[in-house]
């Protein structure tokens, strides 16, 4: 059984998710160690554990170039990264999506309504600046998936046992050059897809009333 159910994620709410997992996994994934140098991070998201990682080697890290933050209303498609302004830090963001089976959820009640359909979202954050991102529970929060029709996706509590999308404690801090992959099931009613992610961050920032888009 999953250890979360099933929130409807609005800005501000991430932290609950977040919280639910913590709760359930007693605390140690949060506060664990992060995973060696050398993890292969892009299959990650189908493993058990943290996927905070170190960047490759001669990859930008905290180093004297740090990149410029993309303007609010950035618009991408999914795949490519941006980077942006976030948690006292610059984090570079890839976003990747793809198509789940209802079938592997029919066991969970929280998917028991056969008019929902999920989608696997898979998020890549780096962080290229010079201070660490914190509280990271809080910059996760401002990433949103919306339907065809605009509306915001439901999604689960960060479920660290179901291998196709395995979702990882989100760390306290993201240090530079550092990097964490999270995979999150979104939950929409059938005709109404996945249309794009947005980040928005926190009320009142830069983002928060001119996201960033990633496009699906």
């Amino acid at each position: 059984m999953m250890c979360g159910r099933l929130l409807r994620v609005r800005a501000g709410m991430m932290i609950a998710a977040a919280l639910a997992l913590a709760s359930c996994a007693g605390g140690q994934h949060a506060n664990g160690p992060e995973t060696p140098a050398g993890t292969d991070t892009q299959s990650g998201s189908a493993r058990g554990g943290p996927t905070a990682t170190d960047t490759p080697s001669g990859a930008p890290t905290h180093a004297a170039n740090v990149p410029d933050a993309v303007r609010p209303g950035t618009s991408q498609t999914a795949g490519k990264a941006a980077v942006i302004a976030a948690g006292g830090s610059v984090l570079r963001v890839t976003i990747t999506s793809r198509k789940g089976k209802r079938e592997l959820l029919l066991d969970q009640p929280e998917f028991g309504d056969s008019r929902m359909v999920p989608t696997y979202v898979t998020l890549t954050v780096t962080n290229v600046g010079k201070d660490a991102a914190r509280p990271m529970a809080e910059v996760m929060q401002g990433f949103v998936p919306e339907e065809s029709n605009g509306a915001e996706m439901m999604q689960t509590a960060p479920l660290p046992h179901f291998a196709p999308c395995t979702g990882h404690a989100v760390p306290q801090a993201l240090k530079p050059g550092r990097k964490y992959v999270t995979c999150r099931v979104a939950v929409s009613k059938r005709g109404h897809p996945l249309a794009k992610v947005i980040f928005r961050g926190q009320l009142g920032g830069k983002y928060y009333n001119s996201p960033v888009v990633w496009t699906i």
